[in-house]
């Protein structure tokens, strides 16, 4: 047992290290970072000490369990810091080597009972915290207290993580869908990011109307939401969501007596996984073939939703989010079929570039990135395609209204922007929104619409309250701290017929013809005799101005997806 003390130890030190490092940025429960990642290195420690138990390698064991716990943690997270402050390759390597060895050498002034004491306490720590760390995600609230109305219809509301508008006719049961119900040619999303457009959907609260505390990682919302609405009328309430940075925020738990979300995993964020997942795109592999992303593939979302509605007591109101669409552009494997275009480590580092500096995205490559992204949205669709068929079987499917909306849309270079949240432009915002229910004639609503909307729409459904759903006669507005170079403060934009109005915290603004210029590539002049624009952009301020509070909080929350 002495032989591993020292590495129980140097394991024990840099898995709370990196647990502490990881634990803020993420917002993961701290219990469990503080057991999964110090587990995570200890038994890397611990593998490598054993790999030294033959007699000749014996007196070189402390050097390689430091250099293989604390100096490779050092390693994948300081590196990296390095070179994006443009410290070359060969001097980042330089100060981490030499960092290396100066803790090797440390290790020769400490007491064997200083290690000895380390790995009791590594031990202790592990069995201590394994109970908090180790609970499940699930959660489970008292049913209602009230029985829901007669001929109260069941609702399954669809998240489609970053699934833009034009991408979404890609997808043939969600076009079969949108055949059968109210498809709305112009729906926008209030922010190009996560967290803001689920809340504006599940709360109807325009997202820069409700301030975000960046320290707890909530917004400050106590109205009600849909999920409370839905089981305050006797409702059975459930979610389902692969999207795991929507589960620190209490709110989206709110009024579910059913929450399940992707549990995130943990290990896969040890600075020991992110050298192998480097190890292996340098290599040319792909990284999601031996470790899917951290959230439940779209085929897991489905056979979840299609067991939580068979158990449903009375009419229910269910909530999805499937995530496949979202960088990396996950496509299961069963749909890696002959013609799957795999984008290169080459065009993820491009992509890396451009995220992070705006360099622009060469054509081929951002070719190779939406062809996978496609792939994705299309092996979903086959999941959501089940999901809908299997529905519809069930004794009361006929009874259910079924909601399909996008959070926000993707970028592939355009403005030389990749991926969300970035800007306010028509390919982050325009998203599918598809409503179907009982007894509703096809319809195609071609007027600008909110998915803010959607909240009202679907408690209109309920037997007290049936109003169809008309496009606003005001702008549709989105809002959001956009993060760049040329553009780093909070930006507004309005939607008004065939003009994208987008005014920058600094004063500045856009206009784009979205008749002429699909693409946002051409602005147009701004004129100052231009009445009607003058009109947008006044109104534009009259509903955002009294608002700077909450979007001066929003500053602090840095990118979350």
């Amino acid at each position: 047992m002495r032989r591993f003390h020292g590495a129980l130890a140097a394991g024990l030190l840099a898995g709370t290290i990196d647990a502490l490092l990881v634990h803020r940025p993420v917002g993961l429960r701290l219990a469990a970072v503080l057991f999964f990642l110090p587990l995570v290195w200890i038994g890397w420690c611990l593998l490598v000490r054993a790999l030294f138990l033959v007699r000749p390698l014996e007196r070189w064991a402390d050097a390689a369990v430091v250099a293989a716990g604390p100096g490779l943690l050092l390693t994948s997270r300081v590196y990296p810091v390095l070179r994006n402050s443009a410290v070359p390759s060969v001097a980042s390597g330089a100060v981490c080597v030499a960092a290396i060895a100066i803790l090797i050498a440390l290790t020769r002034f400490v007491p064997a009972r200083a290690m000895a004491g380390g790995a009791m306490l590594a031990v202790a720590w592990l069995a201590g915290i394994a109970f908090f760390a180790l609970r499940s995600g699930d959660e489970r609230a008292a049913p209602a207290a009230v029985s829901a109305p007669a001929g109260a219809p069941n609702v399954l509301l669809i998240f489609l993580d970053t699934v833009r508008y034009d991408d979404a006719q890609q997808m043939p049961n969600l076009m079969k869908l949108a055949s059968t119900g109210v498809a709305y040619d112009r729906a926008w999303a209030p922010a190009p990011w996560t967290l803001p457009s689920h809340l504006g959907v599940l709360t109807g609260m325009p997202p820069w109307k409700v301030p975000y505390d960046a320290a707890a990682l909530r917004f400050l919302y106590d109205g009600p939401t849909l999920a409370e609405q839905f089981a305050a009328r006797g409702y059975t309430t459930a979610a389902i969501f692969a999207n795991p940075l929507l589960e620190p925020d209490p709110l989206f738990h709110r009024g579910f007596q059913q929450f399940h979300v992707s549990s995130r995993c943990v290990p896969c964020l040890s600075g020991l996984a992110t050298l192998v997942s480097r190890a292996l795109e340098r290599a040319g592999r792909d990284p999601t073939f031996f470790a899917p992303p951290d959230w439940m593939s779209a085929s897991d979302v489905t056979a979840k939703s299609l067991r939580t509605v068979e158990r449903a007591n009375g009419p229910y109101f269910l909530a999805l989010n499937y995530m496949d669409a979202h960088s990396p552009y996950y496509v299961e494997r069963a749909c890696r079929g002959r013609g799957f275009v795999q984008a290169t480590d080459a065009d993820w580092k491009a992509w890396g570039r451009t995220y992070n500096s705006r360099v622009p995205l060469a054509p081929g490559t951002a070719a190779r990135l939406r062809a996978q992204y496609r792939a994705a949205i299309q092996c979903m669709d086959l999941s959501l395609g089940r999901l809908l068929d299997e529905v519809r079987r069930m004794p009361n499917g006929r009874r259910t209204v079924i909601a399909v909306v996008g959070d926000h849309g993707e970028e592939f270079g355009s403005h030389d922007i990749v991926g969300h949240g970035l800007s306010l432009y028509r390919q982050a915002l325009q998203v599918p929104l598809i409503v179907s229910a009982p007894g509703q004639a096809p319809q195609r609503v071609a007027g600008e619409v909110s998915t803010l909307d959607l909240y009202d729409e679907l408690l209109r459904y309920l037997p007290e309250s049936r109003q169809p759903l008309h496009p606003r006669p005001q702008p549709v507005i989105a809002s959001y701290k956009v993060i760049g170079p040329a553009k780093s403060t909070a930006a507004f934009s309005a939607v008004q017929g065939r003009y994208h109005l987008i005014q920058w915290r600094d004063g500045s603004e856009e206009l784009y013809d979205l008749a002429s210029d699909v693409e946002e590539t051409r602005p147009l002049p701004i004129r100052a005799d231009d009445r009607a624009l003058a009109e947008l952009s006044a109104e534009l301020r009259r509903n955002t101005e009294e608002q700077n509070a909450a979007v001066i909080s929003l500053r602090g929350v840095g990118y979350l997806q």
